[in-house]
């Protein structure tokens, strides 16, 4: 491992440990909070101009930390307001889309994130 990659790997590390907490958080606040409160805790003034390759690893992250507690696509509105809390933070103007539908007798909710002109995380979940 070069010097360069060891520094990517303990930042990735420790934004992942940054992260993963405020996940499994959000896993369970969104069971007691509504979803309008937990987009507003979750919004972020931004730190940083919307740099495209400052957005792809915060994707990257939030998706690996995602992946830790391999929950699949049951968690797409908390992996969502992660990372609309992130892009946020970098100047990346997100907004957190949420929406329903009705499929035979069950209703299906999906959330995800677009930044200007583009569809950042799209997975599908049954709601409920």
């Amino acid at each position: 491992m070069t010097r360069g990659s060891l520094g990517r790997w303990c930042g990735n590390a420790l934004a992942i440990g940054r992260l993963l907490p405020l996940y499994v958080a959000l896993g369970a606040l969104k069971h007691v909070v509504p979803v309008q409160t937990l987009a507003r805790w979750a919004w972020r003034p931004a730190a940083g101009t919307g740099d495209p390759e400052h957005v792809r690893r915060a994707v990257a992250r939030v998706w690996r930390t995602q992946g830790l507690l391999n929950l699949g696509d049951r968690d797409c509105l908390q992996r969502s307001l992660l990372l609309y809390r992130e892009l946020s933070r970098l100047g990346a103007d997100p907004t957190l889309t949420i929406g329903f539908r009705q499929a035979a007798e069950q209703l299906q909710g999906h959330a995800w994130v677009t930044t200007p002109g583009e569809v950042v995380e799209v997975v599908a979940e049954p709601a409920g």
